[in-house]
């Protein structure tokens, strides 16, 4: 029997313990059958896997190794935060693994999938979404090796790459991939419009909306649904049951407590996924956060820090250059 040939292509590679809802993430790509979810990752703990996923088991000493082969020059890749700079590189790096699809890309773990090429759009785009969660690029040699294109002004792929600091070369700063996508006047489609994505500075599950490169509050103090592969946010106004469809939902740096090993319909609470159960206003008030809200001290003074040691590090480079 011959292999299934799928259009889209996502790179998730992922070393040490994988997150505790790892079930769910694999449940949610399920339903998502046209797409070919692969996951590099040491980690030994055994799943079921669905037909489009395919776990590849490798050190990361080993998957360093078979990156450096793709480059002629030293690579800095000593831990796996640094993998963010590596994802713009995924459709050069993997190429094997993309032999006659039309899309690859990459997504991080801490998502639950609804519906995902429900929200493409109908005409072709050279990239789909702007932020590294999930990215999408159109599978030719050109756009494969795009991000070896540079930016006047700014460091380049060589400098990231070689460079043990993490610049989020997939989504921030002048030189990241959008911008140069940008650059050379190719088509982004912003599906973060589709995108549950939750703010990680709020106890509370509220949605931001990558909007014009900003962040937009949209709703808060949702609850979510995963059914049958759809994710559905809800809230009540007025005594009203409000439910919207999104592409996926995105769980940002929030410890979830998984109480559920496998199901095709779920609850997701703030801080917990659960066996479904019927959402009525006294069920919902039940389970959103009502306590006071200081986390968003923590994450506002670690962004500072991270944005303060990239300013110093991209200044370093340009300045040993001259």
């Amino acid at each position: 029997m011959k292999s299934k040939k799928y259009q889209y292509v996502i790179f998730s590679p992922y070393f040490g313990v994988l997150p505790k809802y790892f079930n769910l993430w694999l449940k949610s790509c399920e339903y998502n059958k046209d797409i070919k979810f692969i996951v590099f990752t040491d980690d030994e703990t055994r799943y079921e896997i669905p037909q489009n996923v395919k776990i590849i088991k490798i050190s990361f000493n080993d998957f360093r190794k078979m990156i450096q082969k793709k480059f002629d020059f030293p690579i800095s890749l000593n831990s796996p935060y640094k993998l963010c700079d590596y994802k713009p590189t995924y459709g050069y790096v993997f190429n094997e693994y993309l032999e006659g699809c039309k899309y690859w890309g990459h997504c991080d773990l801490d998502l639950i999938f609804g519906d995902i090429l429900k929200f493409m759009p109908n005409e072709k785009y050279d990239k789909i979404a702007y932020l590294g969660h999930l990215s999408l690029y159109r599978n030719c040699g050109k756009i494969n090796k795009l991000f070896m294109e540079s930016i006047e002004g700014t460091i380049n792929y060589r400098d990231i790459l070689s460079n043990d600091q993490h610049f989020g070369f997939d989504e921030i700063g002048k030189y990241n991939i959008n911008e140069i996508f940008k650059k050379n006047g190719l088509k982004i489609f912003n599906y973060e419009v589709n995108v549950a994505d939750i703010n990680c500075r709020k106890e509370n599950l509220t949605i931001i909306k990558y909007i014009n490169e900003k962040f937009v509050k949209e709703n808060k103090n949702l609850v979510f649904i995963f059914d049958n592969g759809k994710v559905l946010a809800n809230y009540y106004q007025n005594h009203n049951l409000i439910t919207k469809e999104y592409a996926y939902v995105h769980l940002q740096k929030r410890q979830m407590i998984n109480n559920i090993s496998n199901s095709s319909k779920f609850i997701i609470t703030y801080n917990s996924f659960n066996n479904y159960f019927e959402l009525d206003e006294k069920a919902y008030r039940k389970n959103i956060y009502k306590g006071l809200d200081f986390k968003w001290i923590k994450f506002k003074f670690r962004a500072i820090k991270n944005r303060t040691k990239r300013f110093f590090s991209i200044n370093k480079i340009i300045k040993g250059r001259s």
